[in-house]
């Protein structure tokens, strides 16, 4: 009888174990990988890029210059490109860390940076 106790303890501690496991799991794969928001717009308000932020349409975002990447059609620029009262699309990962931003516009500005 008692050997039988153990083996059903023992049985239910497995999956115990097992059913704890599977749930953590998704946890764990969501603090490594933070999600990517959906493609947004705005324009630039402010560039605090020395304190590596800046204000898109009234909210701040931080910008890291080994994630944060800027193009203008397929033309990859640098962070330095950007300017106050440009509008862009942007992505951010899930801590507000912006990873894209697309120039849009204003044409003018963007004429500017496709001759340099």
């Amino acid at each position: 009888m008692g050997l039988i106790r153990i083996g059903i303890l023992s049985g239910l501690l497995q999956l115990g174990l097992m059913a704890a496991v599977a749930t953590a799991q998704p946890e764990r794969e969501a603090d490594r990988s933070p999600q990517t928001s959906s493609r947004q717009t705005g324009t630039i308000e402010a560039l605090q890029q020395d304190s590596g932020t800046i204000d898109i349409s009234g909210r701040r975002y931080t910008v890291d210059e080994e994630r944060t990447r800027v193009s203008l059609e397929q033309r990859q620029l640098r962070l330095h490109h950007l300017d106050i009262g440009m509008v862009v699309a942007y992505s951010t990962d899930g801590a507000g860390t912006l990873l894209r931003i697309e120039l849009l516009g204003p044409a003018d500005r963007l004429r500017e940076l496709d001759q340099h």
